[in-house]
């Protein structure tokens, strides 16, 4: 994953949920493949590995463009994105279709190059 750019978070969750759909987010698929069939064997020795996958891989996490975002609405006084932020995130191993996006990675320009932590 970490050669080919893939997003872990969503990469986990297409292996949990169709492994031919995780195979669409390498160029090279090759590498893919041959780690797929030991991961398979691997995985296949766990009691119920399509449900195991869904219980410790969430489908949406706080992308750090998403907190961005509805932290700079919030401070010009809109507290929608936020409050639809925090909905999705309420629930992260459910996702509904509508809420697909929150699942996506940054896009070109969208990445965030610093936080800053609070705590």
């Amino acid at each position: 994953m970490q050669n080919e750019g893939a997003d872990f978070t969503n990469t986990f969750r297409a292996l949990g949920e169709d492994p031919g759909r995780a195979e669409t987010m390498f160029s090279d698929t090759t590498a893919f493949t041959a780690w797929r069939g030991d991961w398979e064997a691997r995985i296949a020795r766990e009691e119920a590995p399509q449900d195991l996958m869904a219980r410790v891989n969430p489908a949406v996490i706080p992308r750090n463009h998403r907190v961005e975002a509805a932290l700079a609405a919030a401070h010009e006084g809109d507290l929608a994105p936020f409050r639809d932020l925090h909905r999705v995130l309420a629930t992260p191993f459910s996702l509904a279709e509508a809420d697909s996006a929150y699942a996506a990675p940054p896009r070109p320009g969208e990445e965030v190059q610093a936080t800053f932590c609070g705590t």
